[in-house]
């Protein structure tokens, strides 16, 4: 009678370790990979030199937010969709929609990452200069109090965003206001002229993390108060943890049936077992 017994829950546990192995290499394989990136540049349409930002690298494709005439930047309801790419360059599978007062290019002259030296015909083309030198703005009035870009279809996981933000060497950076997904988000320093030609944290550029469930959309929103000028020059979300597999239905339909058969096989083996003891 033992005997009997532990045979038939040796074959028990081969067959849920079988339904396990089915589960496990047929569940659906949505997740956000760890290094994933997807990197978006608010752009003028001329890209001569690679972009550099804090993460990735400069070969790594971006997508540039570009605009065909003067009326579709300044709609302040809001931009079609775009499908976006990853940094690789394949199908990112998520679009992006956003919302601006407007768009404006910074002049060489007044972009930081730029430096020319007329007596000597010097020129310094800076690491950043292509991601810094257009920006999206909110201008803190009425009918356009903040910024906001939203990218659906990512997978859930855990991200991490990068947003660039640094204007005209003239102008006095204001310090963005950021919140993603309605949860306040680490601000940059307030006061400082837009001098840099190196990306530095809090300064012109700040960095946050994010945890998407299945079919939740990314929206970051940006502010700077009334009457002052918040801007966005480019952002960047990177796959920091993968939110591990999901069991499709048939998966999980598969893992039931397992486990029936498994029960059934266990009952009948019990019931033989308890007629040979009688």
């Amino acid at each position: 009678m033992y005997i009997l017994k532990v045979q038939s829950l040796e074959k028990v546990k081969k067959i849920i370790s079988v339904a396990l192995f089915v589960l496990t290499h047929f569940t659906s394989s949505v997740m956000a990979k760890e290094g994933d990136l997807i990197n978006i540049n608010i752009d003028n349409g001329d890209m001569f030199f690679d972009v550099y930002a804090v993460a990735g690298d400069p070969v790594d494709h971006w997508n540039f937010l570009q605009y065909p005439n003067m009326t579709a930047y300044k709609n302040a309801t809001g931009n079609a969709s775009v499908a976006l790419v990853d940094a690789k360059g394949g199908s990112a599978g998520s679009l992006i929609t956003w919302i601006s007062a407007g768009k404006t290019n910074i002049d060489p002259e007044e972009n930081a990452f730029y430096y020319y030296n007329e007596d000597d015909d010097e020129e310094i083309v800076y690491e950043g200069y292509q991601l810094m030198n257009s920006y999206n703005f909110a201008d803190g009035s009425p009918n356009t109090p903040f910024g906001q870009y939203t990218i659906n279809g990512l997978s859930a996981g855990t991200y991490r965003l990068y947003i660039y933000t640094q204007g005209a060497i003239s102008d006095v950076n204001n310090p963005l206001t950021i919140t993603v997904n309605g949860k306040p988000a680490p601000s940059n320093d307030a006061g400082y002229h837009n001098d840099l030609h190196e990306f530095k944290e809090g300064k012109n550029y700040v960095q946050t993390t994010v945890t998407l469930s299945s079919g939740e959309d990314l929206t970051f929103t940006y502010t700077a108060g009334v009457s002052k000028i918040a801007i966005v020059n480019g952002f960047q979300i990177l796959g920091i943890e993968d939110a591990g597999p999901t069991p499709e239905p048939s998966s999980i339909m598969l893992m039931g049936v397992g486990t029936i058969i498994a029960f059934t096989y266990y009952r009948r083996r019990t019931n033989e077992s308890h007629s040979v003891s009688a």
